[in-house]
Protein backbone atom coordinates (compact mmCIF):
# COMPACT_ATOMS: atom_id res chain seq x y z
CA UNK A 1 0.00 0.00 0.00
CA UNK A 2 1.38 3.40 -0.93
CA UNK A 3 0.09 6.60 0.61
CA UNK A 4 0.10 9.82 -1.38
CA UNK A 5 0.08 13.01 0.63
CA UNK A 6 2.17 16.17 0.53
CA UNK A 7 4.76 17.03 3.14
CA UNK A 8 4.24 20.65 4.14
CA UNK A 9 7.24 22.62 5.40
CA UNK A 10 6.38 25.94 7.05
CA UNK A 11 9.49 28.02 7.68
CA UNK A 12 9.87 31.79 7.49
CA UNK A 13 13.31 31.35 5.89
CA UNK A 14 12.21 28.87 3.21
CA UNK A 15 12.78 31.36 0.38
CA UNK A 16 15.62 33.35 1.94
CA UNK A 17 19.25 33.12 0.88
CA UNK A 18 20.71 32.65 4.37
CA UNK A 19 22.06 29.36 5.72
CA UNK A 20 18.73 28.48 7.37
CA UNK A 21 16.88 28.91 4.06
CA UNK A 22 19.48 26.86 2.22
CA UNK A 23 19.30 24.09 4.80
CA UNK A 24 15.52 23.82 4.73
CA UNK A 25 15.53 23.69 0.92
CA UNK A 26 18.15 20.91 1.00
CA UNK A 27 15.90 19.02 3.42
CA UNK A 28 12.91 19.55 1.12
CA UNK A 29 14.92 18.24 -1.86
CA UNK A 30 15.97 15.14 0.10
CA UNK A 31 12.33 14.43 0.99
CA UNK A 32 11.32 14.90 -2.66
CA UNK A 33 14.08 12.49 -3.72
CA UNK A 34 12.39 9.87 -1.55
CA UNK A 35 9.26 10.20 -3.68
CA UNK A 36 7.14 12.60 -1.63
CA UNK A 37 5.55 15.81 -2.84
CA UNK A 38 6.85 18.77 -0.81
CA UNK A 39 5.08 22.08 -0.37
CA UNK A 40 7.34 24.74 1.13
CA UNK A 41 5.74 27.93 2.45
CA UNK A 42 6.84 30.79 4.68
CA UNK A 43 3.70 31.06 6.85
CA UNK A 44 0.37 29.41 7.57
CA UNK A 45 -1.30 32.19 5.55
CA UNK A 46 0.41 30.89 2.40
CA UNK A 47 -1.64 27.68 2.68
CA UNK A 48 -4.98 29.47 2.26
Amino acid sequence: MKFRFPVIIIDEDFRSENSSGLGIRVLAKAIEDEGFEVLGVTSYGDLA
